[in-house]
């Protein structure tokens, strides 16, 4: 008999910084409870508070709260992005959103 878990809660401690590789941010962002994967979606548009503004990011998924390399769709352009935990009970509650900066 298979246990449901909880959905995700909203993800927090959620950052982007510039990498040391070229046209590359790295992400990074707090670990939650019953999290299979963590979805990252970037905005280049003015409104960030709504979601369909957001597309995904590349890469969309990381396994972990460790993040790792991002590359944005358009380069030298303010963007901003936010993480939710998915798993077997669906999507969570959608970080606020962060960076704001343009990756180089």
């Amino acid at each position: 008999m298979e246990t449901k878990v909880p959905k995700p809660k909203k993800i927090t401690g959620c950052k982007m910084i510039q990498s040391e590789h070229s046209g590359k941010g790295k992400v990074s962002f707090k670990k939650a409870k019953y999290i299979k994967n963590y979805m990252l979606m970037e905005t280049t548009a003015a409104d960030t508070k709504d979601e369909k503004n957001y597309y995904p990011a590349n890469p969309i998924s990381f396994d972990n709260s460790k993040g790792g390399l991002v590359t944005p769709k358009q380069k030298g352009i303010i963007t901003w992005w936010r993480v939710y935990g998915h798993n077997a009970s669906g999507d969570g509650i959608w970080s606020e959103p962060f960076g704001g900066f343009p990756i180089y």
